[in-house]
């Protein structure tokens, strides 16, 4: 795909055909076309891009959705992504909950209890030279362990920003005050997660 100021290109595979995420990225695309410039956010001097890419992002699957040109799963899909994107601009920050009403009435909001996996405290306490353990948090499984923080690691059969699996055993030998000392733990843990869910609703007539 290809964009210029007053055009879009976009080459499309014959055989496959454009599928529901290409549909959105399509309509992305050409919502920045037709309003160009008019909608924009000052920020202190600077274009506030959030808002600019955030209106083409919601309003590209918005109306794709309501037109019956994407499922709803796709619809799902694409938040989940968006939100993922917002994350990681957030330095991994908490993102804000949405109101139950935030896509419209053919979704609403659900929380559920899902296992993740987290060591306890700061993964980056592994990356350090020398490696020490901060930001230990109360309750968890590694607390429990006996994982304290200003703790020395002396071996550790984890990476820093390595994957967990919330069922295989953490090992950290640490030294502290009272010696040396091996912290065998689950990372598991659970969180509250809220998404959405499509539900039965009827679309706008047209």
């Amino acid at each position: 795909m290809g964009r210029r100021r007053g055009a879009l290109a976009v080459w499309v595979d014959a055989e496959r055909g454009p599928d529901d995420g290409m549909r959105v990225l399509l309509a992305h695309e050409a919502l920045h076309e037709v309003f160009g410039g008019a909608l924009r956010v000052d920020a202190g001097g600077r274009d506030a891009a959030w808002f600019s890419e955030g209106f083409a992002v919601h309003y590209a699957r918005r109306m794709l959705f309501e037109e019956g040109m994407i499922s709803a799963e796709s619809f799902l899909a694409d938040v989940g992504r968006a939100r993922g994107r917002e994350g990681g601009a957030t330095d991994g920050g908490a993102l804000p909950e949405l109101p139950d009403d935030a896509f419209g009435p053919c979704f609403r909001r659900k929380a559920e209890m899902r296992v993740t996996a987290s060591l306890g405290f700061d993964p980056a306490s592994l990356s350090g030279v020398p490696q020490i353990i901060r930001g230990t948090v109360a309750g968890s499984n590694a607390e429990k362990a006996g994982v304290r923080d200003g703790a020395l690691v002396l071996k550790s059969n984890v990476r820093a920003g390595q994957a967990l699996d919330p069922e295989a055993t953490v090992e950290l030998v640490l030294a502290g005050r009272g010696g040396k000392h091996v912290a065998r733990f689950k990372p598991a843990t659970k969180e509250r997660v809220v998404g959405f869910v499509a539900q039965a609703c009827k679309r706008a007539e047209r």
